[in-house]
């Protein structure tokens, strides 16, 4: 990993703090997929810090690339991996039973504004997925986290891809805590 960055020391060389702990983890853990995921969230989260902290520049396109590939790939890891979509199916039931009756409001507020900035089929699903996760009459419980898992993840990647667009929709709701806590569901 410290190879790719080497063609562009002078700016790339502050990415070593976030990629050494990650290629660590791959080290020691390549046959445990959840950690692997994790250890790839925080390496994106460790960017997301030295970006905030001057230490790399924040607007520089290799170093949003190197981000999104950290989220890219642990998405690629939990979609794949039945280890880690279990243990993250575990974190979203609990998380749907721990909604407030506010906070589902904000869950079908927050995809009806992306929705408006996605693509026709996707923000559909989404608004759809929010619908379900969240109505109290859905008694079948895989169904709904069948649909907070999507929706979810979609808010993810859509960060991934966005970030800007999808805080700007999640204050204009002044919905901002939740969506993270969404995202939290994913990454913490």
């Amino acid at each position: 990993m410290e190879e790719a960055i080497a063609d562009r020391p002078n700016i790339l060389s502050g990415l070593r703090p976030a990629i050494r702990p990650l290629a660590k983890e791959f080290g020691r853990s390549a046959d445990a997929p959840y950690l692997i995921y994790q250890a790839l969230l925080r390496s994106a989260r460790r960017i997301d810090g030295l970006c905030r902290d001057d230490i790399l520049p924040a607007s520089d396109p290799d170093v949003d690339d190197y981000r999104h590939q950290m989220h890219s790939i642990a998405l690629d890891v939990l979609v794949n991996d039945l280890q880690v979509k279990k243990a993250l199916d575990a974190r979203i039931d609990f998380h749907l039973k721990e909604l407030t009756d506010a906070e589902r409001l904000a869950m079908r507020e927050l995809a009806q504004g992306l929705a408006r900035i996605s693509t026709e089929p996707l923000g559909e699903q989404m608004v759809e997925d929010a619908e379900t996760a969240t109505d109290p009459e859905e008694k079948d419980e895989e169904t709904k986290k069948g649909a907070a898992f999507q929706f979810g993840s979609r808010v993810v990647r859509m960060l991934n891809v966005n970030r800007r667009a999808v805080h700007d929709v999640a204050a204009a709701f002044s919905i901002m805590s939740f969506a993270w806590s969404v995202v939290r569901w994913f990454t913490s």
